[in-house]
């Protein structure tokens, strides 16, 4: 476990958006999770997970307190908790400022159709590609509309570890 402590991102929000910004200006892939607790415990029993989460290209972000706890207890320097729900905003608002393009895959239908009129009035200048919810039975098939349709962004919320193994 102490490997997915040393792979945890360090430091601050402000430091963390940055690099998002940076990499979704130059359209450089990002793998980004939020990792609490179950994260970790569930990796630990899935290697495949693990493998996802240890792998150069994911960013493995503290969001759960439990987790920032943990790393301080071992002597890790983790500078602050940044939540999903946090960078999902952040990211929405890149989006908008930079013109990107995003596709939405996850949770309830009624949930996506709120979100894609909060994105359609908040954020006019993101061009939604796709919006799907998580209950499609297919979701390899969701994963090759989303190739086809080049999204700069893509927001995946179907829980742990699935979200993680279909990203990967």
């Amino acid at each position: 476990m102490n490997e997915l402590f040393d792979k945890l991102y360090k430091f601050g929000s402000k430091e963390f958006y940055k690099i998002m910004e940076e990499k979704l200006k130059r359209s450089k892939k990002c793998f980004i999770v939020t990792a609490n607790p179950e994260t970790f415990m569930i990796s630990e029993k899935n290697k495949l997970l693990k493998e996802a989460l240890v792998d150069n290209e994911c960013m493995l972000v503290p969001d759960g307190i439990g987790i920032v706890k943990a790393a301080r207890s071992l002597n890790y320097n983790v500078g602050e908790r940044i939540t999903g729900i946090d960078i999902a905003n952040k990211l929405l608002e890149l989006g908008d400022v930079h013109c990107k393009k995003i596709y939405l895959f996850g949770s309830k239908q009624d949930v996506i159709d709120d979100l894609v009129k909060t994105i359609e009035t908040n954020y006019p200048n993101l061009k939604i590609v796709g919006a799907e919810n998580g209950y499609i039975e297919d979701k390899d098939k969701v994963f090759e509309r989303i190739l086809k349709s080049r999204p700069d962004i893509i927001l995946v919320g179907l829980g742990i570890p699935l979200q993680e193994l279909l990203i990967y």
